[in-house]
């Protein structure tokens, strides 16, 4: 999924929000 792989490639450069790191459970369930 490119949002999944985009999320990870964000956290890669930078420390993850919240809010984003809240949103990656609900890609996995997606996926």
């Amino acid at each position: 999924d490119p949002d999944v792989h985009f999320v990870k490639e964000r956290a890669q450069r930078r420390p993850a929000k919240p809010e984003e790191l809240a949103l990656i459970p609900l890609f996995k369930e997606v996926v």
